[in-house]
């Protein structure tokens, strides 16, 4: 009985360790929390163009990119780092990010992502 919980244990143990090695989904999952939580913040309005340039960007894979280039793409970078150039920004620039950067250190961002990875671990645990 202990040889074959051992085995079973150590199989377990493997998949976790394949699963976790190609984390596409979590990485997926991830990304789509930080957006969600940088929208939240974003509706704060640190600079008054925060939540139209968070609505421009979407998750594609595990990165988060603005659907359009070109001025789009400017204004959510003017939106999320301020500017002492351009004054519609309102903010003096932000090395850490106003509402974006910060959403991926959200205690919300990452409470959502440890229910993911405890998902993924149980349904690699309950696939045994």
């Amino acid at each position: 009985m202990a040889t074959k919980d051992l085995t079973y244990g150590v199989t377990t143990i493997r998949r976790i360790l394949r699963e976790l090695q190609q984390p596409v989904e979590l990485e997926n999952l991830y990304a789509h929390a930080i957006l969600a939580t940088a929208l939240r913040n974003a509706s704060s309005r640190p600079t008054p163009q925060a939540m139209m340039a968070a609505r421009n960007l979407n998750v594609e894979g595990a990165s988060i990119g603005p659907v359009a280039g070109g001025a789009p793409a400017a204004v959510a970078i003017g939106s999320e780092f301020g500017s002492n150039q351009y004054a519609q920004f309102h903010h003096a620039p932000a090395p850490r990010g106003l509402w974006l950067y910060p959403a991926a250190e959200a205690t919300e961002t990452l409470a959502e992502v440890d229910k993911a990875l405890e998902q993924v671990l149980q349904q690699v645990i309950s696939s045994g």
